[in-house]
């Protein structure tokens, strides 16, 4: 998704799957087993890429 704000992107997690939302355009990327029981935080852009850090959920 390239040339995005990263303020208009929107995350959303359902089991193994992360929704990457922009407007109109929709990503599904599967997550990796260790990734699935995590919970995204806040999408950043780093040397233009798009960085999305995963931290453990909450108990």
């Amino acid at each position: 998704m390239p040339n995005v704000e990263v303020t208009r992107l929107s995350l959303t997690k359902r089991g193994d799957e992360l929704y990457v939302d922009v407007g109109n355009f929709r990503r599904l990327i599967p997550l990796p087993v260790a990734l699935a029981a995590m919970r995204p935080g806040a999408a950043r852009f780093h040397e233009g890429q798009v960085e999305i850090p995963f931290r453990p959920e909450s108990p």
